[in-house]
């Protein structure tokens, strides 16, 4: 760009025979043909800017959401409190947490507070979908070589009793080893596991849940296999 402009500069303040010249330069360092090189010139010498036309507002058709920005406020509220579960665990839950709020002095049970309560479970998941969430990346260095370290986390979320143990890499013993460990930290019985999208911890699960030796437990998924 810094070229074309320079060379369009010289172009313009030479004669017609020193034009000729200063196009085959140009053509020579950038590999451009000779009209590509004049069209160039001409555009840097017209200061030419493509004008951008603006499209007229377009009104979306369909009905207008009943549900306003006080209505995603309450609801975050509630989301943020059952510690950013999924719509689908919220969903049954929901009017709870508003109870919650509600006696702790966070909202004021409203009407706006109903509406809420009465929300669908696909408008819910809508909803949440526009909420910001922290992502958790991976810093290597660039390169993705080798093991990691990785941690397991076990919830219940009833007593809100939580199991952690970390393990160097995601193969079969390291989860048997996450899980065992997590487990025995877990005093009481499990009768159902709700885990996420990790393939290792997802197959030990469900093999162990086949097995008949092991004690009997559900699992359930908030999302599609």
């Amino acid at each position: 760009m810094e070229l074309t402009q320079k060379q369009a500069g010289e172009y313009k303040r030479s004669s017609k025979k020193e034009r000729s010249t200063i196009i085959d330069q140009y053509c020579e360092l950038t590999g451009a043909s000779r009209n590509l090189a004049s069209k160039r010139f001409l555009r840097v010498i017209r200061n030419f800017k493509p004008k951008v036309l603006k499209k007229p507002p377009v009104n979306k058709p369909g009905r207008k959401s009943k549900y306003t920005v006080v209505h995603k406020h309450i609801t975050r509220k509630a989301w943020e409190l059952s510690g950013e579960i999924c719509g689908e665990r919220l969903y049954p839950v929901l009017g709870e947490y508003l109870n919650e709020l509600a006696m702790a002095g966070k909202i004021t049970y409203n009407t706006n507070v109903s509406v809420v309560t009465r929300i669908s479970l696909a408008t819910l998941k809508r909803i949440i979908a526009t909420f910001p969430k922290t992502k958790s990346v991976k810093h290597n260095g660039g390169s993705s070589r080798g093991q990691f370290g990785i941690t397991g986390c076990y919830v219940d979320v009833c007593l809100g009793w939580i199991a952690r143990c970390a393990s160097l890499g995601k193969d079969r013993a390291s989860v048997e080893t996450i899980h065992e460990t997590n487990t025995k930290k877990i005093f009481h019985t499990i009768h159902e596991y709700h885990p996420g999208n990790a393939k290792p911890i997802l197959k030990l699960l469900l093999e162990r849940r086949l097995n008949p030796k092991v004690p009997h437990y559900d699992i359930s998924r908030s999302r599609p296999y």
